[in-house]
């Protein structure tokens, strides 16, 4: 979508995120973790901080 207001909501994902008196070295070492699920399906989605890089993961349903 390309209008104003949906613009403004959208996450940016290339701001850098500075956290004090740490360096990383490697990535995701600092990260932004969300679980959530669609139409039954379970996710656990995660995004290395500094980049912006995002990962997802699917969860197989449990019989428990």
């Amino acid at each position: 979508r390309k209008c104003e207001e949906c613009h403004k909501l959208l996450p940016n994902l290339l701001m850098k995120t500075h956290i004090k008196g740490s360096k990383m070295t490697k990535p995701f070492q600092a990260v932004t973790v969300d679980i959530f699920s669609v139409s039954g399906n379970n996710f656990l989605a995660y995004v290395d901080r500094p980049s912006g890089y995002p990962a997802l993961h699917y969860f197989e349903h449990s019989q428990e």
